[in-house]
C-alpha cells in the first residue's frame, strides 16, 4: 500500500516549515524571514491590553512594537517556538514562549498566535497570552 501526499498537505507543510525557519532566524537576530512571512499591510492584534496590546498595522509598526518591548524589558525578549499547527492554507496556530532576563530574574510568557494567511503569508496575527498579566511582568522593573 502506498501513501500519497496531496497538494494541500505539501502546502501546509511548506507553510509550517517557513514559520519554523522564520522563528529560528529571529532567534539568531535575523528578522527578515519573519518580515517576508507577513504581508506588507499585516494586522497584528495583541488582545492583552498590556504594554504590547492593541492593533498594529504594517511590518514597521510591529518591528517598532517589538523594539519598544525590548527597551521596556531592559534587554532582548527571546521568542522560542514551541509548536506550529497549519490545518489548511488559510490558518496557522503558533505556540511560543517569550522570555527575558530582568533585574536578575527570568520572566516568561507562554502565548499563542493565530495567523490568518493569504497566499502563504500572514495577513492577520492575533496574539493571546496564557496569563493576560504577563506582558506587564516584562515591564515590572
Amino acid at each position: 500500500m502506498t501513501s500519497t501526499t496531496t497538494g494541500t498537505e505539501r502546502d501546509t507543510a511548506a507553510i509550517a516549515d517557513r514559520i519554523r525557519a522564520a522563528y529560528a532566524a529571529m532567534a539568531r537576530g535575523d528578522v527578515e524571514p519573519l518580515r517576508q512571512l507577513m504581508t506588507d499591510d499585516v494586522t497584528y492584534v495583541d488582545v492583552s491590553g498590556g504594554i504590547t496590546g492593541g492593533v498594529h498595522r504594517g511590518w514597521d509598526s510591529i518591528l517598532h512594537l517589538w523594539t519598544q518591548a525590548s527597551q521596556v524589558a531592559g534587554g532582548p525578549v527571546r521568542l522560542t517556538l514551541e509548536d506550529v499547527v497549519v490545518p489548511d492554507e488559510k490558518r496557522a496556530v503558533v505556540f511560543i514562549r517569550a522570555s527575558a532576563d530582568i533585574d536578575g530574574r527570568t520572566v516568561e510568557d507562554a502565548s499563542v498566535f493565530v495567523y490568518y494567511l493569504e497566499d502563504g503569508r500572514v495577513r492577520t496575527a492575533y496574539l493571546m497570552h496564557e496569563d493576560p498579566a504577563a506582558p506587564e511582568a516584562f515591564a515590572d522593573r
